[in-house]
Order: C-alpha cells, then structure tokens, then sequence
C-alpha cells in the first residue's frame, strides 16, 4: 500500500531511484501513522531486494556515496507533507482550516 500510495515504479531505468535511508525512514513513519507495526531492516532489504535493485549513488558535492533503491521514485510532492516533522505538516493545515473560515 504504500508504495502504490507514494512512489512510482519504473523498473528497468536507472534515473529513477531514492536513498535507501530515506525510504526506509518515510515508510516505518507510514506505517507507524497508519496503526501498523514498524519493519525492520533485514524485513525492508529482503522484500526490496526480490523486488528492486541496489546501487550507489555520489552525493552532489561527490563526498559521500549513498545506498540507493534503483527502479523506484516517489510519486507525489511531498515537501509540503514532511514526513520527518509532523509539526509543519499540522501548522499549514492549520492556516488552511483559518483561510477557510475567514
């Protein structure tokens, strides 16, 4: 469910990948808001590996090579859902509820 909820599968193309770090973070946090219990690493690594590929990618300031899942992109915006601080995601649903009965 979640990654037909988040991210788009495109198997076979190597430009469409996300960092295993963060990925694995977005989707204990999914299923931690969704009553779910948390998977752990070697759970996460054994599914994604039958499904998608591994690899490396540099870092922009090509000081750091990351951990990536090859074949996968996330499929929505979501720099206005932070997954990571569930306190910015409260506050604009706050202004928008207060535009709404303004």
């Amino acid at each position: 469910m979640f990654i037909k909820e988040n991210c788009i599968e495109s198997r076979g193309t190597s430009d469409h990948w996300v960092y295993k770090y963060e990925f694995s973070e977005r989707l204990n946090n999914w299923l931690n808001q969704n009553h779910f219990p948390k998977m752990t690493k070697a759970q996460l690594n054994e599914y994604m590996r039958d499904n998608y590929n591994e690899s490396n990618r540099t870092a922009p300031d090509i000081t750091k090579t990351y951990r990536v899942w090859v074949g996968i992109k996330w499929g929505r915006d979501t720099n206005n859902l932070n997954q990571f601080n569930h306190f910015t995601y409260l506050s604009n649903k706050v202004y928008i509820y207060r535009e709404k009965y303004l």
